[in-house]
C-alpha cells in the first residue's frame, strides 16, 4: 500500500465510525444474504458481533503503516477464525461484503480511488488471515 491509499483508508474509516452498529448490522445482513450458511456461525447477538467486527477492522486500518504489526495481528486473528469454524473460501464472502457495505454506508466518499485503496486493504487483511490455514 501506499501512503495516499492509506490516507484515503484511514480517513474513510472515521466516516464508518460515527455509525458502527448501523454499517456493521449492514455487513452482516449483505454477508448473510450472500451465504446463508454462514450464520451458523455466529451465536451470538449480530450488534455485538457488528461492534467486534468494526473494532476489528479499526485496528488494521490504524496499522497500515506499520506492515509487520499489522501481518502479526491477522495472522492471529486468521487462527481465532479457524477455531470458529471458517474456512478459506469464506473470506471471499466476507470482502465482497464488506465492499459492498462500505459503497453502500460511504455514498458520496466512494470514489474508484477510495475503492481501489480498500482492496488493497481487504487484500492485505485477507492474505494476513489466510496465511494461519496454511
Amino acid at each position: 500500500m501506499n501512503d495516499r491509499q492509506i490516507q484515503l483508508v484511514q480517513q474513510t474509516f472515521r466516516t464508518i465510525e460515527k455509525d458502527t452498529p448501523a454499517v456493521g448490522t449492514l455487513f452482516y445482513h449483505r454477508m448473510f444474504e450472500i451465504d446463508p450458511s454462514l450464520q451458523s456461525l455466529f451465536k451470538g447477538d449480530i450488534r455485538q458481533q457488528a461492534s467486534m467486527l468494526l473494532t476489528s477492522i479499526g485496528m488494521a486500518v490504524k496499522s497500515l503503516s506499520a506492515g509487520d504489526t499489522l501481518t502479526a495481528a491477522m495472522h492471529d486473528l486468521g487462527s481465532r477464525h479457524i477455531g470458529y469454524g471458517v474456512q478459506p473460501t469464506d473470506y471471499d464472502t466476507f470482502s465482497a461484503a464488506l465492499m459492498w457495505t462500505l459503497e453502500q454506508s460511504l455514498a458520496d466518499e466512494w470514489t474508484p480511488e477510495v475503492h481501489q485503496a480498500w482492496i488493497t486493504t481487504f487484500e492485505t487483511i485477507r492474505i494476513g488471515m489466510k496465511r494461519a490455514t496454511q
